[in-house]
């Protein structure tokens, strides 16, 4: 098995932040964390060494002058390219490189060399920018760095959790005390001729050259960072005219939303798990938040997460010891995430396969988390004679989701508020703290909000995303001269509910189904016949259709039992529908090794120019019903669940239905030990 050696960076501290010309980087909350998270995984769950693992990091601690690390770990230009060298000649060919940075991304003035093929490069900031004698790292010597490394025999994975340049979209702007967005305030004029540490200006300008014969590159193909990748993975935040954002996820700490639902997506992590796989997971939960933010992948996107063929083998947690109780000593503890009450499976000595919980000896829970070990209890009765010292511990659960999103009343866009606006927002704020159901509560001063709600200058009442962008689509427009709190309230509970379907999964790596349902688009054609051949034309990069085109979804069952499938609509227009079985039916039964392939009608709501339908299946063991999801287009009367669950599953779907509005639940656990799963895609319809 090859050798995984990374190299993560994580810019929190801009040393000095203004630039001339009134440019300047803000100083981050998140990177840093970023860092540490993605390492503490790779160390954890995938056994990387500490010394394959290279970290630059500056971190903002009080009113310190200059961050905390020690000079050599800074992430300044010249030591990142050092870094980037160091691997290259570390790794040897057939080894995996795993390259990740987060930190603000821009775009500035080209060099000279490059003046004849395009104006702006987009760069990589580091922290030491404000010296103006200083460097970016440029995309022309980013695609040469990784180059070398391909051209080695490396096998690169290459994640950029920042944005491009600023933004020209105008939104509001909340406090950023625990949110930010990953980008400076303007492109960069300055001309910075200034030598390249990475290679000659006549070498970098011959690679960019011959990898791109068609000399320029639109902003649409991709990413905007890299040439046509080939031979690496390209893992990036969002679009070359898009922002990458950092929230609070647990209302605490800041991570960047690529990044942190990269690293819970890789829970998933076994045999067949691949990039496009990751990314799908990672895009239905950035969007559930971000609706403007689109992660992209470019390159290699089959190619096995932390692999060439094979994924690096998963460690377990160790148990050390076994008392007379039926309770044991854990080799982990709250210094590696673990809390009471949460569930293991057990796996016997020299099990391989930890992700089938149908090999596990017995289930466990823990009852005290000490800082570096723990006690658990076994809790499902099984006799266990194989159960000894040695064994290894996997987690049951697919953790906690969390119903409710929290709400803050912005002022307005420009700070300065009229009485008859603090009116309309405080009997929103009333109207919010009214209503008893789970899925919105208003924003303590501490909390990190999920909508802000304002006053527009054109005296319309708006909901906006955790980064101040008004969220599309939702309509008709709200004035405040209307007693629009009822109207406000639904919309928010409406909003909750669809992010929480959305972002609806089961994230158990042991789940039996866990990469065993395969879900694909297929392509898409002008015309469709029931009962004719269908002869989809492949996607070129984002799915995207003509209102009245067929796009070509398949559902594969790799089981080895039967699956019951169904298929839901997230539309553009807020509503949830079943397509799939239509009518009254509720599932699909597919026999393993079957397929099933499903032509899509694409349609857009009326005064609709475009629009985005998330095509969500979910596939189960046992049969059941999803009709619980369903949710009508916005502003129009939600009807609750009907009808006593069948199973664990369907009790737990009921959830998310306003049948339960007299809950006050925070969140829920996930069901994962139903045997279930959830795929989704996305289709942008264009009129």
């Amino acid at each position: 098995m090859s050798n995984l050696y990374a190299l993560l960076i994580g810019i929190n501290y801009y040393l000095p932040n203004l630039l001339p010309g009134g440019l300047f980087f803000k100083n981050l909350h998140g990177c840093v964390a970023d860092s540490l998270l993605v390492e503490n995984f790779l160390r954890t769950r995938i056994g990387v060494p500490a010394a394959n693992i290279t970290r630059l990091t500056s971190s903002v601690v009080g009113d310190n002058e200059q961050p905390i690390e020690d000079p050599s770990q800074w992430p300044t230009y010249e030591n990142i390219v050092n870094a980037f060298k160091g691997l290259t000649e570390t790794a040897a060919p057939g080894d995996q490189v795993f390259i990740h940075y987060s930190g603000h991304g821009n775009r500035a003035r080209t060099t000279k060399a490059f003046k004849d093929l395009k104006r702006l490069d987009e760069v990589v900031v580091p922290m030491d920018i404000g010296n103006p004698r200083h460097r970016y790292l440029r995309d022309t010597e980013l695609h040469f760095l990784v180059r070398a490394m391909v051209d080695r025999g490396l096998l690169v994975t290459l994640v950029l959790d920042s944005c491009h340049a600023a933004s020209g979209t105008r939104h509001v702007e909340p406090k950023r005390t625990q949110t930010a967005v990953r980008r400076g305030n303007k492109d960069d004029e300055t001309v910075r001729d200034l030598n390249s540490l990475v290679a000659s200006e006549h070498e970098l300008f011959k690679r960019w050259e011959k990898s791109s014969p068609r000399k320029t590159r639109k902003a649409e193909v991709g990413s905007g960072w890299l040439l046509e990748p080939k031979g690496y993975v390209l893992l990036a935040a969002c679009g070359s005219t898009e922002e990458a954002n950092e929230f609070a996820f647990d209302g605490k700490q800041v991570h960047g939303a690529l990044t942190y639902w990269m690293i819970e997506a890789l829970q998933q992590i076994g045999p067949g798990f691949n990039y496009q796989m990751l990314l799908d997971n990672v895009l239905a939960n950035v969007h559930s938040q971000f609706p403007l933010q689109t992660p992209r992948l470019e390159g290699e996107g089959n190619r096995v997460v932390f692999g060439a063929g094979e994924v690096l083998t998963q460690r377990g947690i160790t148990v050390l010891k076994l008392f007379a109780d039926r309770t044991m000593l854990l080799n982990a503890g709250e210094a590696h995430g673990l809390k009471g009450g949460m569930c293991f499976n057990i796996f016997p000595l020299r099990e391989t396969n930890l992700t089938d919980i149908e090999r596990s000896i017995c289930q466990v829970e823990i009852i005290e988390a000490l800082p570096l070990q723990s006690r658990a209890k076994i809790v499902d009765g099984r006799d266990a004679p194989t159960l000894q010292a040695g064994c290894q511990a996997m987690p049951v659960d697919a953790g906690r989701m969390r119903l409710g999103r929290r709400v803050r009343l912005q002022s307005s866009r420009n700070g300065a508020a009229g009485a008859s606006d603090m009116d309309v927002l405080r009997e929103i704020m009333s109207a919010i703290e009214r209503q008893s159901g789970p899925f919105i509560t208003v924003a303590s001063e501490t909390d990190v909000p999920d909508y802000f709600v304002t006053v527009s200058d054109s005296n319309q009442v708006l909901i906006c995303d955790p980064a101040g962008h008004e969220i599309p689509n939702l309509r008709p427009a709200l004035s405040r001269t209307q007693a629009v709190a009822p109207a406000v309230v639904q919309r928010l509970v409406h909003l909750s509910r669809y992010a929480s379907v959305q972002q609806l999964d089961n994230n158990s790596a042991q789940s039996p189904l866990a990469r065993k349902v395969q879900v694909e688009l297929t392509g898409k054609q002008e015309h469709h016949v029931a009962g004719e051949e269908l002869k989809p034309r492949r996607f070129k990069g984002r799915a995207v259709v003509k209102e009245g085109e067929w796009a070509i979804l398949r559902v594969r069952n790799k089981y080895s039992k039967p699956i019951h499938v169904t298929v839901l609509d997230l539309q553009c227009d807020w509503a949830i529908t079943q397509i799939y079985p239509a009518g009254a039916g509720t599932f699909e039964t597919v026999d393993p090794g079957d397929e099933l392939t499903l032509p899509l009608h694409m349609t857009l709501p009326a005064a609709y120019e475009s629009g985005i339908d998330v095509i969500k299946v979910f596939a189960t063991v046992e049969p059941t019903s999803f009709r619980s999801l369903e949710m009508p287009p916005l502003d129009q009367p939600a009807s609750g669940f009907r009808g006593v669950p069948a199973n664990k599953l369907e009790q737990f779907l009921s959830e998310f239905s306003p049948a339960n509005n007299n809950k006050r639940l925070a969140s829920i656990p996930i069901n994962a030990e139903t045997l279930w799963t959830a795929h989704q895609v996305e289709i942008e319809v264009r009129r």
